[in-house]
């Protein structure tokens, strides 16, 4: 039973996802409900030998797999193509950096994507600024001494637009 309702959760999904059109998202579904490949285009920061962060104009791959628990837990979310020294707060560096989001247990896919998107840029505070919650104590910490200089990207990640790319 648990799993004939998870696959109908990751059914709708899909389909949500699938909805989602905005110039700025590329999906590829994987052969399986659970995974995706996401190519989103943002700008977000990169680390620099300077010490100051650089503007990385994407795009972000982004993979999003739903495990054995959703929709009771999140989705883990893997960078998978994004510059391998990301300056983020919410990214754990790595081979394929680990992204968190925080508790958006219960959201749809497309919302997560959209939050995966502007918090990549820096937008609406979907990042963390404090260090006991950082993967990247770093980023956080130059974050929050930094508030006048975010979003990294001005431009809104909204699921169903035709067009958002207007500065």
């Amino acid at each position: 039973m648990v799993d004939a309702i998870r696959e109908a959760r990751l059914r709708n999904e899909r389909a949500n996802l699938l909805r989602m059109r905005n110039p700025r998202l590329h999906l590829q579904p994987a052969e399986t409900l659970d995974r995706y490949l996401l190519a989103l285009d943002v700008k977000t920061l990169v680390a620099s030998d300077g010490g100051s962060p650089e503007v990385f104009d994407g795009p972000c791959l982004v993979e999003m797999f739903f495990g054995a628990n959703y929709p009771v837990s999140d989705p883990p979310i893997f960078l998978v193509h994004a510059p391998r020294d990301l300056f983020h707060p919410n990214a754990k560096r790595g081979e394929h950096q680990l992204f968190c989001l925080g508790d958006l247990t219960e959201q749809r896919a497309d919302v997560i994507v959209a939050a995966i998107a502007g918090s990549l840029s820096y937008h609406d505070n979907l990042y963390s600024m404090d260090e006991r919650d950082a993967f990247n104590i770093e980023a956080a910490r130059w974050a929050r001494e930094h508030q006048d200089l975010l979003p990294v990207d001005p431009r809104p990640f909204a699921g169903n637009v035709e067009d958002d790319t207007a500065e």
